[in-house]
């Protein structure tokens, strides 16, 4: 016969008397045995005198069915039990060493405490933590709590140091965080957790061996103003929700390989998601707010990503792109220092929204492409927006306004790319250290205009645009070109 797990009913009337009914049911279908816990006040699981008809969980008793009944008669476990299932009627649960596993495959052996359920040096595997009533599950600063195989719908509250390291596959309905050191530890790459609902607070995930996964498929919030909550451990997937709200710093070290992530960013400026030594992969779906931004860190880099989501670059914000990628949002850039990095020639982002603000793109190995397909503008007065990697190519559109400089070291090759610029004397789309070749459309303002750099050269190039020529301006002409 097909075992399925005892289910708990909203608490309703008699709540102990439909579990012991549930649990009653369940054995005698199976041939089981229902261990009840008989001491009032509490004590040790492992002592036999305190269950009747037997100790549940090893010997006679493994793969039993164990409950208490009792109002205020906390267990405390420290010892390795194998059961079917567990209910406690009582205030609390202490786990404070050993494992306390699951009989069934799947982790389809449940576990439901009314009240706390502490992890204090022990092991849960192969389990269900149903929702009890008026508690969640709880941590301490203990180098021993461990997770294997654990699906939590219970709420887990982690504070101060409160530590939990993961194997194998587990799943959490909701997470809360306020932690100041620790967190969740990643064993291995065969560690993972996949997240329902959400997981919000301050502090952090991050890897013991390394290739630890988290799979958000709720929402991941750092919602605690002036805190981070830090997902450091290797991967993040899944197709669910990065927020930063009410002044919280999301900080992203993991590799994320989304499938249609979304990003949410509140009103607030101090709210941020921040790619912080990680990394964007895969498909990142629509935001809201800021986006996605990106830190000062050399680790950052973009491959092989789809991304709808706008991005951020604040002052030193960096990314290095690899392989092809393309951003239907927006990309903000406001940076002195550093910017979008394009690693070689299999290096290409195809734009199709704005790119925007004042900073750079540029080369690592050379040989990089931007591909625009939107607008490319230099719109923060008095600032340049310089375009120095390789290449740029595309239909859209060059534009300069609000006294911006759209400054273009890269070679156009364009496929009828318009120059925009405003009738403010200070705006100008130039080509400096740069080229033209491939077709040009119509243009507004000054159109293209060419700084003093001997570098500058047009060649077999079909020009529609106004160009200009101020004081030193140069190009050397190559092939046949037209105007």
């Amino acid at each position: 016969m097909k075992r399925t797990p005892w289910i708990i009913l909203a608490a309703v009337g008699n709540a102990a008397a439909v579990v012991a009914a549930t649990l009653f049911l369940y054995s005698a279908a199976r041939g089981a045995t229902t261990d009840s816990w008989m001491t009032g006040g509490g004590g040790d699981w492992s002592n036999p005198a305190n269950w009747n008809p037997r100790l549940p969980g090893s010997g006679a008793g493994t793969n039993d069915d164990a409950q208490n009944l009792l109002a205020g008669a906390p267990i405390s476990f420290n010892t390795s039990a194998t059961v079917n299932s567990f209910f406690s009627q009582s205030s609390g649960f202490n786990l404070v060493g050993g494992v306390l596993s699951g009989s069934q495959a799947n982790s389809a052996s449940a576990v439901q405490v009314n009240g706390d359920l502490s992890v204090n040096g022990g092991e849960l595997s192969n389990l269900t933590i149903a929702q009890g009533v008026g508690g969640s599950v709880t941590f301490a600063s203990n180098g021993g709590d461990f997770f294997s195989g654990v699906v939590a719908a219970a709420d887990l509250t982690f504070s101060n140091s409160d530590y939990l390291l993961l194997f194998n596959a587990n799943s959490a309905h909701n997470i809360a965080m306020t932690n100041v050191g620790n967190g969740i530890r990643f064993n291995d790459g065969n560690a993972s957790l996949t997240l329902t609902g959400t997981f919000h607070g301050y502090g952090a995930t991050f890897n013991n061996g390394g290739g630890g996964t988290l799979i958000d498929n709720g929402t991941i919030s750092a919602d605690s103003a002036g805190n981070t909550l830090a997902i450091n451990n290797t991967n993040l997937t899944g197709g669910g929700v990065l927020e930063a709200k009410i002044g919280g710093v999301l900080s992203i070290g993991a590799v994320i390989n989304g499938s249609g992530l979304q990003v949410h960013v509140d009103g607030n400026p101090g709210s941020v998601v921040l790619i912080n030594g990680g990394a964007v992969t895969g498909t990142i779906g629509a935001s809201t707010g800021t986006g996605l931004s990106f830190a000062n860190n050399g680790n950052n880099y973009i491959s092989n990503a789809t991304i709808a989501s706008d991005l951020t670059f604040g002052e030193g914000g960096y990314a290095l792109l690899y392989n092809a990628n393309s951003e239907s949002g927006n990309i903000n850039v406001a940076s002195m220092s550093n910017g979008i990095r394009f690693n070689d020639s299999n290096a290409s982002l195809t734009l199709t929204g704005m790119l925007h603000g004042y900073g750079a793109t540029f080369n690592n190995g050379g040989g990089g492409t931007l591909v625009d397909n939107g607008t490319i503008s230099a719109d923060s007065a008095g600032n340049t927006l310089a375009i120095n990697n390789t290449n740029l190519t595309g239909s859209g559109v060059l534009e300069a306004k609000n006294g911006g400089i759209l400054s273009i070291g890269a070679i156009i090759n364009g496929s009828g790319l318009q120059v925009h610029v405003d009738n403010n004397p200070d705006s100008v789309a130039e080509i400096n250290g740069g080229a033209v070749t491939g077709t040009l459309g119509a243009s507004t303002g000054t159109g293209l205009s060419f700084a003093a750099n001997g570098n500058n050269y047009i060649s077999n190039a079909t020009i529609a645009s106004d160009l200009t020529f101020g004081q030193g301006g140069y190009a050397l002409v190559y092939n046949a070109n037209s105007v």
